[in-house]
């Protein structure tokens, strides 16, 4: 894992927000930067972040018009994806999301990353403490 990680969070509300994440980039010396795309910043260039977190939110990857980032959010993911970078999808009901998720990725026709306990080991180092 690199050193100094830079983390970009991408978040859809208000109430969202890095939470526990933040706290473990912190703790480590990462860099992070939240997005909040529903209030229209701008998706980061894909050579500015090492990790890619996105929060759920309440919309649906087809609710293009609803909300109008979702088409540049997913083509960020498909750039982040091919660029090896870590990718991290945070939910609260995790199963819905994960498979719209993973659905969206197959329609971009790139094979799926690993799901949330795969990048947990690869990003916190657990498998080789255990």
């Amino acid at each position: 894992m690199k050193a100094n990680l830079r983390i970009c969070s991408l978040e859809h509300a208000k109430e969202e927000g890095a939470g526990k994440i933040a706290e473990w980039a912190a703790r480590r010396g990462h860099t992070i930067r939240a997005v909040r795309l529903d209030l229209g910043q701008e998706l980061p260039n894909i050579e500015s972040f090492d990790f890619l977190v996105m929060m759920g939110g309440a919309m649906n990857v087809y609710e293009y018009r609803s909300y109008p980032w979702l088409p540049r959010e997913r083509t960020l993911v498909k750039q982040a994806i091919a660029a090896e970078k870590a990718v991290l999808h945070l939910v609260n009901h995790d199963s819905l999301h994960r498979g719209q998720v993973m659905a969206m990725i197959r329609q971009l026709g790139i094979a799926p990353p690993p799901t949330d306990l795969m990048m947990y080991y690869r990003v916190s180092g657990a498998a080789t403490t255990a």
